[in-house]
């Protein structure tokens, strides 16, 4: 019986040693996507713009002032000028100081997903 057992031991280690199979080579990354492109917009051309609400906006972009960068202090010091409620002002605030982009992706789609992280 222990001879058996030797045996199956011997075996046992015998097999542990095989090579493993060759793995398949690894595959070519992606290549990377084309960049998008972006075509200027007029306000006037934004649907649902002339008739929007924007003061819920500037109060939401003047609660952002506190972490924006520097690029954006003096358009933060103008949006605390506007007159709270003044609703011609804060589309002139907008329009004043921003500008509307169309996203094109390189096929020439103008519509599909953005995302994008925010505090």
């Amino acid at each position: 019986m222990s001879h058996i057992a030797a045996l199956l031991v011997l075996i046992l280690l015998a097999a542990g040693c095989a090579p493993l199979p060759p793995s398949a080579p690894p595959q070519k990354p992606a290549p990377a996507p084309q960049a998008a492109f972006y075509l200027e917009y007029s306000f006037e051309a934004l649907p649902g713009w002339p008739g929007a609400t924007l003061e819920p906006s500037l109060r939401a972009f003047l609660r952002g002032c506190p972490k924006m960068r520097q690029f954006f202090l003096a358009a933060c010091e103008r949006a605390r000028a506007v007159p709270a409620g003044d609703e011609r002002a804060t589309r002139e605030f907008f329009e004043a100081n921003f500008a509307p982009y169309a996203v094109i992706a390189p096929d020439g789609a103008d519509s599909g997903l953005v995302t994008g992280y925010y505090e």
